[in-house]
């Protein structure tokens, strides 16, 4: 009887047992670690993107992991690794694809605790309420925003790195670009980043004529350096302006001046909880007595003597009486009721 050769370790799993949020989010950060040693197994195959990507999923990620993994209650631990998952996935296109390929290498399907990947793209805002530039596909669409907003004609290339990333090749480039736009303060010219996959054509000299030209079309990405070229077969791209908000293509994706409060204050809604900027807190781990005021959907705590801190301190205090030192006065941690 011959025993059957194990599937290559980077070939999907089938699944042996059903999945749940909490088996997936774990899986994620072991493949993590078997994706790096993978690409670092063969010198002549090394693979830094991979190794940085995987690394950076858990920069931001694995205090939320132990955050849902360490409630006492399996659907508390349940609905905690679902919210974990969907925030992980906002990120963007790419980091969506790369959770549900190493979750079906695991043998597990991250689809089901994802949003779905035909939700419109709704963009986020600064402390100052200025949209944020996007991060997303290099399209043909983008490329004649990027046209319309930028004077690609007299950009110059800041920054130009071609590697390997396993078998095939990968390239950044970062230009400087004049905008188009007027903007309301003295500003340094705007960055223009690009990351390309699948690198097919590479010439480029230093110094070279100015000018960068985005051909975007079926059959990939062609870019014209002055006298050079790149040519790939993907990409994407990042406006690094932090006047990006006055561009037509902010003004197209928010029609709408940002919400203010009193004193002419970015007036912050409730938003879905942001393990970064809300960490959830000991003393409090469902909700705070102001429910909904610190993006966490709470349950009620009973005592009124307890008041959500907001998403600033991410935690509940309690106010102590007239002529009583406080519990984080004295650098202690106050006990739940």
């Amino acid at each position: 009887m011959t025993t059957p050769a194990p599937p290559p370790s980077g070939a999907p799993r089938p699944t042996t047992h059903p999945a749940s949020a909490v088996t997936v989010l774990v899986a994620l950060l072991d493949r993590s670690v078997e994706r790096m040693a993978e690409a670092a197994a063969d010198v002549r195959l090394f693979d830094r993107e991979a190794i940085r990507e995987a690394a950076d999923v858990w920069d931001n990620n694995l205090f939320p992991l132990f955050w849902a993994v360490s409630a006492a209650r399996a659907g508390e631990r349940e609905r905690r690794a679902a919210a974990v998952l969907e925030w992980m996935a906002g990120l963007g296109e790419r980091r969506r694809a790369w959770m549900t390929e190493q979750a079906a290498v695991a043998g597990y399907d991250a689809a089901a605790f994802l949003p779905a990947p035909d939700e419109p793209y709704a963009p986020g805002r600064d402390y100052r309420g200025h949209v944020m530039a996007p991060q997303g596909r290099l399209t043909r669409e983008k490329a004649e925003e990027l046209a319309a907003d930028y004077d690609l004609a007299t950009a110059t290339v800041r920054h130009l790195s071609v590697e390997r990333a396993g078998s095939r090749l990968t390239a950044f480039l970062e230009v400087v670009a004049d905008r188009r736009f007027a903007v309301e303060e003295p500003v340094p010219p705007a960055l223009l980043d690009v990351w390309l996959d699948g690198v097919t054509d590479a010439d480029f000299a230093s110094p070279g004529d100015g000018g960068v030209i985005l051909d975007v079309g079926p059959p990939g990405i062609g870019i014209v350096l002055g006298g050079g070229r790149l040519r790939a077969a993907r990409g994407l791209y990042h406006p690094d302006d932090r006047s990006w908000h006055l561009s037509a293509a902010a003004r197209t994706r928010s029609p709408l001046p940002a919400p203010t409060g009193r004193g002419g204050r970015v007036a912050r809604r409730a938003e879905p909880w942001d393990p970064m900027r809300t960490p959830p807190p000991r003393s409090c781990t469902a909700p705070c007595w102001n429910s909904g005021r610190c993006g966490t959907p709470h349950a009620r705590i009973t005592s009124p003597s307890w008041r959500c801190a907001g998403r600033s301190r991410g935690r509940a205090r309690r106010s102590s009486p007239p002529g009583r030192r406080s519990s984080h006065a004295a650098g202690r941690r106050p006990s739940a009721r």
